[in-house]
């Protein structure tokens, strides 16, 4: 007698997960959430890089900063020194005096009063989306029209109305004033933050 020819039997896996593939789906899923929190802690960090564009340093003695400058007030690089005449980056807010680099007394103030203050707001409001001479001015008693805005920074030309040139000492101190209407725009006197 001949035995039935019968197919191989084949044993499947369980439907239960075994502890090792369990083990490593925890652990998969716990690589992941770290992954996650490691690149939202670098994103949060980098807020304040250099790299950021509000934290650009228009002031800074260097090619770059004096580029931001000119471009600031819509200057050929050229024309100006790459080292300000006074700086001020104290914890309070920066600001700074920069002119050109032929015998002049013209002078040029930066405030840095970051994109959500009002007065730097104001300024894009009334420039619109245009990269050109600006068309905002706004005036406060004490210092000469604001003029420029970018990137948090606001500026203007040191000269009175009538056209009489300011010295540079005179420039730092109307920079010093802008700096403090725009915190006092905020909400924040200067010493209260």
């Amino acid at each position: 007698m001949t035995e039935p020819h019968t197919t191989p039997v084949f044993d499947y896996p369980s439907d239960k997960p075994s502890r090792r593939g369990r083990v490593a789906a925890i652990v998969a899923i716990a690589l992941t959430a770290l992954l996650v929190a490691s690149v939202a802690i670098v994103m949060m960090a980098g807020k304040d890089a250099p790299s950021d564009p509000a934290a650009l340093n228009y002031c800074a003695a260097s090619e770059e900063g004096m580029m931001l400058r000119a471009k600031l007030v819509y200057t050929d690089t050229r024309f100006l020194t790459t080292e300000p005449e006074q700086v001020n980056d104290d914890e309070n807010g920066r600001w700074c005096v920069f002119g050109p680099n032929y015998d002049t007394a013209l002078w040029w103030a930066a405030v840095y009063v970051g994109e959500d203050n009002g007065l730097y707001r104001t300024m894009l409001a009334e420039n619109g989306d245009d990269d050109n001479a600006t068309r905002a001015v706004i005036t406060f008693q004490g210092i000469p029209a604001v003029k420029f805005a970018r990137e948090g920074w606001v500026g203007f030309v040191a000269q009175d109305e009538d056209g009489e040139q300011w010295t540079a000492f005179r420039t730092g101190a109307g920079a010093m004033l802008l700096s403090d209407i725009a915190e006092a725009a905020d909400g924040h006197p200067r010493g209260e933050k």
